[in-house]
């Protein structure tokens, strides 16, 4: 909350759009059905990704409080290297290439905390757990 206090009360309004757009995020994900089968398994990763990817673009959309442009910015380009990192896994898993996988893993895990850390920074509740 100090993030919110530093940056004026231009910021909750934005905070709020953008926690909404993480929570439909979390929503949609939360919505797949548990795959069963190694199709239902790729539908789901798709699904997954598109929600990841649609994430980013809708934080792109908004307007950040003057002065916090940057780490709006930032934000939402970590959100998008989580979801790049997942494409990459999932490549990697396809063709059995360990050494690809464990590149995406650290850059995933990245890029989750760089989410974390512009999300704290904005005053977000949502975006980044």
């Amino acid at each position: 909350m100090l993030a919110l206090a530093a940056c004026g009360g231009g910021s909750r309004p934005y905070a709020e759009r953008a926690d909404a757009v993480c929570r439909d995020r979390a929503k949609e994900v939360a919505a797949i059905s548990t795959p069963r089968t190694s199709a239902e398994q790729a539908a789901a990763y798709e699904l997954s990704l598109a929600a990841e990817r649609k994430e980013a673009a809708r934080l792109r959309a908004l307007r950040p409080p003057r002065g916090h442009e940057q780490e709006a910015a930032a934000l939402a380009g970590a959100v998008q290297r989580v979801a790049d990192a997942a494409e990459r896994l999932r490549l990697a898993e396809l063709t059995a290439d360990s050494e690809s996988a464990q590149g995406a893993l650290f850059q995933g895990r990245r890029a989750a905390a760089d989410v974390r850390r512009y999300a704290r920074a904005l005053g977000l509740e949502i975006c980044g757990t």
